[in-house]
């Protein structure tokens, strides 16, 4: 990771980029794990909105064991298009 926020690659992105290379342009889900139940960064939802703004998102806490969901258009509700 890096200390600027812009020059970091996140594990959202790094999943995304792994399944369009591999070819995977539909998604039905995405994962995020984190201590503290994190959601993804605003680069993120943007990036995951261009591709699949219906895209179920599944926080989960590994402290809590708790689980939320959202969809990325309730994360991002004005995503930038082009």
């Amino acid at each position: 990771e890096n200390a600027s926020y812009g020059a970091t690659i996140c594990a959202e992105r790094v999943a995304a980029c792994s399944a369009i290379a591999a070819g995977q342009r539909q998604w039905l889900a995405i994962a995020i794990a984190t201590s503290t139940g994190g959601a993804p960064c605003g680069i993120c939802r943007q990036f995951l909105a261009e591709f699949a703004p219906d895209l179920e998102v599944f926080t989960i806490a590994t402290q809590h064991g708790q689980i939320n969901r959202y969809l990325v258009r309730e994360l991002l509700p004005h995503a930038f298009k082009l």
